[in-house]
């Protein structure tokens, strides 16, 4: 295989379009979509509809892919409105994928969530018992399941909180915060949730090496900061030189949410950092590598 063929899932996305990015300077990459057409120029872009298992099958035939990373996703709030639609897109599109990746013999990286945790304990490791709280996290943890049962060689990324500019479509809590900071707009920030935020462009370079190696099962890909929601944004502040004075600290306990939320889903990425050579950046380290020119 001289030059591989990359399909990258949800590639109109955030991760996904940084995933096309960085995959291009590899291989020919296909990027899928299946509403919005915001694929990196990187990409050949392809509409995939995850919902019909005839037409998914058939356009995984057609696209051939050596390698595959499966990054779409039905997004938090979208699977409490429609958890019938979060099983199909989320759970049993990807158990089909990975049956064509087991019988092709190709490999597989299924993106995952930090949110398959209930976030009692925090620091989790990969061993610890994943105990969803939401339905979003409970479809993510059926795939997980449903990809490695089907395909033995698979590797399964969970992925934290992300931040950064995206490269083609996606949204994400830092560009509206920050957003909102610049038009002087005072931002509530939970005080009380805890993640490990993760640079977006850094951990797509650390999917596309785990891709590229032999290792099979469960790996956590986060950035090296344990820190609260608040305390991300107070960072934010201080490398984009904006007002921290504009950050209103609220309990999450105290915020109507339409899917419940975990309290602390921060990840141990100790696995990765003795099996990867790309290092997993701290928030201190990712902001400035954004916010200060």
């Amino acid at each position: 295989m001289s030059i591989p063929r990359i399909l990258v899932t949800g590639a109109s996305g955030f991760l996904g379009g940084h995933l096309c990015r960085i995959t291009a300077q590899e291989g020919e990459v296909v990027g899928a979509f299946h509403l919005h057409d915001s694929v990196p120029k990187d990409a050949l872009a392809v509409q995939m509809d995850l919902q019909e298992e005839a037409a998914l099958r058939k356009r995984l035939e057609e696209i051939d892919p050596h390698i595959l990373v499966h990054a779409a996703v039905l997004q938090v709030d979208a699977c409490e409105h429609n958890p019938e639609l979060a099983e199909r897109i989320n759970v049993q599109a990807s158990r089909i994928i990975a049956e064509w990746c087991a019988r092709r013999r190709r490999r597989l990286v299924y993106i995952s969530s930090d949110l398959v945790f209930d976030g009692a304990q925090g620091n989790y490791r990969e061993i610890d018992a994943a105990q969803p709280v939401m339905i979003y996290g409970k479809t993510k943890l059926a795939a997980e399941r449903a990809v490695l049962q089907a395909c033995a060689s698979a590797a399964v990324a969970r992925l934290p909180l992300l931040y950064g500019f995206p490269v083609a479509g996606g949204s994400n809590f830092f560009l509206s915060m920050l957003a909102r900071l610049q038009r002087g707009e005072v931002v509530p920030v939970f005080h009380d949730q805890y993640r490990t935020p993760g640079l977006v462009n850094n951990l797509a370079a650390a999917v596309w090496e785990l891709a590229c190696s032999d290792y099979r099962g469960i790996m956590h890909l986060a950035g090296a900061t344990r820190c609260s929601r608040y305390e991300f944004a107070r960072s934010v502040c201080h490398f984009a030189a904006l007002n921290e004075a504009l950050l209103q600290p609220v309990s999450m306990f105290e915020t109507p949410l339409l899917a419940p939320r975990p309290q602390d889903v921060s990840l141990d990425c100790s696995l990765a950092n003795s099996v990867l050579h790309t290092r997993l950046l701290g928030v201190e380290k990712g902001l400035q590598l954004i916010l200060q020119f």
